[in-house]
């Protein structure tokens, strides 16, 4: 295979194991261990639940666009 190709795939790989890593973190904290679901109100768990999804979302998001926008 060409460079450019092998680098694509790597790319593509490396983008979509970072998603399922991030996403199995936010299933095993916010379903499993119950910090996404509110009883009555909000309690100090479900906020800081919240936050750290909302904030690891973003440096994910910009992560991967400074990724797909540097080409090789």
């Amino acid at each position: 295979m060409e460079d450019e190709t092998v680098q694509f795939l790597k790319r593509i790989a490396e983008s979509i194991g970072i998603l399922i890593l991030w996403m199995l973190v936010q299933i095993t904290f916010g379903i499993y261990k119950n910090y996404g679901f509110f009883e009555h109100q909000p309690s100090w768990q479900n906020i800081v639940y919240y936050i750290f999804f909302i904030g690891t979302g973003v440096l994910l998001y910009a992560h991967l666009k400074k990724k797909w926008k540097n080409k090789p």
